[in-house]
């Protein structure tokens, strides 16, 4: 059995390699993979959600990492969920360094407020 959480890592950083245009060119293009969890956002699903909420959305990259401004693709849904997640997003000094805590292991904590 493949835990969510741990399968979702797996597909923010897919997406996040598509979207650099380092990925396998039979692999799924980011625009698509945004496209699936949006449509899942939008229809509240119990379970699903908070799943794209905390292991999609929660991973995308921050500010000063590889892929960040993929978060500008996002769909409207989505959009607001992040912005609940980093309200900061958008107002932050271009020039202030991003930073983030890690947790043990794989799974990402999050970015704070620079």
């Amino acid at each position: 059995m493949v835990l969510p959480h741990l399968f979702f890592w797996d597909v923010v950083q897919d997406t996040v390699r598509s979207y650099l245009g380092e990925h396998d060119p039979d692999g799924p293009d980011w625009r698509r993979v945004l496209a699936f969890p949006e449509e899942e956002t939008r229809r509240r699903v119990p379970g699903a959600f908070e799943v794209i909420v905390t292991s999609f959305l929660y991973d995308l990259p921050c500010k000063k990492e590889p892929g960040y401004g993929i978060e500008a693709h996002l769909g409207p849904v989505m959009k607001e969920k992040y912005l609940q997640l980093r309200p900061w997003y958008g107002t932050e000094d271009p020039g202030a360094p991003g930073s983030r805590r890690r947790s043990a292991g794989r799974s990402r904590i999050g970015c704070r407020k620079p």
